[in-house]
């Protein structure tokens, strides 16, 4: 998968995200108010289509002051669909080697990421939610 791949996949998970009813998204009605606190579970499920592409993605959370913040990591690509949550961000998707804005951000959390390795029920939540956001992408893109 290349950088245009990349791209094109990381727009169409943030278009399905954007435009889904909530219903398609069971036990999170935080994705109504899609980017503003949905960037760890958004990470989650777009790190899981490069990991079933043959990618190594890695969840990347941190924090700056008291904010955190998450995204995904693909070798040294930062790809994050949620930035734009924060007043001084103004970019839908974000895919960069470098970027001062994350740079700012202490990282506590990274790892590769497997939602099937969370517990039984957010597994479940999120299987339920990336198979909706999958169909919804195949149906609009």
């Amino acid at each position: 998968m290349n950088y245009v791949d990349i791209k094109t996949i990381s727009n169409h998970f943030r278009d399905a995200f954007e435009n889904m009813s909530i219903e398609f998204f069971p036990d999170s009605s935080f994705f109504s108010r899609f980017p503003s606190g949905c960037c760890g579970d958004s990470s989650h499920l777009l790190a899981k289509y490069f990991k079933d592409s043959g990618l190594s993605p890695y969840y990347v959370c941190g924090w700056k002051g008291s904010q955190s913040h998450a995204w995904i990591q693909v070798d040294n690509l930062i790809i994050d669909i949620t930035a734009d949550q924060f007043d001084d961000v103004s970019d839908r998707v974000i895919l960069t080697e470098y970027s001062v804005w994350h740079s700012e951000f202490v990282v506590s959390d990274r790892y590769l990421s497997d939602f099937e390795q969370h517990n039984v029920q957010s597994a479940k939540r999120y299987g339920i939610i990336y198979e909706n956001v999958l169909r919804w992408i195949k149906q609009n893109k």
